[in-house]
């Protein structure tokens, strides 16, 4: 896959904020989207010698005390560490904690090399996770998580990164999950449209979209109501509200299983 546009995802997910180093540019994008890494923080970002803070779009690897966080930095590291890299950035370019967002690879590789994401999602150290601003090239990244999933590589083989039914989601609230399960109804009103996984919304499942958002799904290869009665596959931040809710954005939320 070519490097392209691409964003960070779930915000919710993230546990620090960035803090640049005295050397960085007053305005981080006035310098070349390419540097040296000085330091790994975790599996999914960079340190550079100048200053500035990297991560690495539309994954969320394991961090903190999760289980495989150290061999995600480790994976990381390999790739990364004391070495050239470049980058294209990913939508807005930067998140809120101030670090820069991009798909990258190594610096010294020709056009073409694999994106560090790729080799992450690919080894089973990482998820696919994004918004709406950073679809390009999910398809890719979507189908490096899969082959590591149905292989059982890194996290597929633990039961904490387990893909769960949506029977299994109340003791998993607020975290980022992998879903499946089968719609029962699809409900459009004015400012919200849901998915309904079963007849009662304050103990079942569902998916929220937004008004905002749903223009994203009328030129996808699938219309929501069409989805009522089909096996799907979900992922996003698990929340309560009423019963457990994962709010979609964007189509590559959802994929069609049957």
């Amino acid at each position: 896959m070519l490097l392209a546009h691409a964003d960070l995802g779930y915000a919710q997910a993230t546990q620090t904020t960035a803090t640049p180093g005295p050397d960085a540019p007053a305005n981080p994008y006035d310098a070349p989207a390419a540097g040296r890494v000085a330091a790994v923080e975790d599996g999914q970002t960079l340190s550079l010698a100048d200053g500035r803070i990297l991560r690495l779009a539309n994954i969320l690897a394991p961090s903190g005390d999760e289980p495989l966080a150290d061999e995600a930095r480790r994976a990381l590291s390999d790739l990364a560490l004391g070495r050239e890299v470049r980058w294209a950035y990913a939508g807005r370019r930067m998140d809120r904690h101030g670090r820069l967002l991009a798909y990258v690879v190594d610096g010294t590789a020709d056009a073409g090399a694999e994106l560090f994401q790729t080799a992450l999602l690919a080894a089973g150290l990482a998820r696919v996770a994004a918004q709406a601003d950073t679809r390009d090239g999910l398809a890719d990244l979507l189908a490096a998580e899969d082959a590591a999933r149905q292989n059982r590589r890194g996290l597929w083989s633990r039961g904490f990164y387990r893909v769960r039914t949506v029977e299994q989601l109340w003791p998993v609230m607020n975290s980022f999950q992998i879903v499946e399960g089968t719609p029962v109804e699809v409900e459009q009103l004015k400012e919200r449209t849901y998915l309904n996984f079963g007849d009662d919304y304050a103990t079942d499942f569902t998916l929220v979209i937004a008004a905002r958002d749903r223009k994203l799904f009328e030129t996808g290869p699938w219309k929501l109501e069409d989805l009522v009665g089909r096996r799907l596959r979900m992922r996003g931040w698990i929340e309560l509200r009423g019963g457990p809710l994962i709010e979609i954005t964007y189509p590559e939320q959802i994929e069609v299983l049957e």
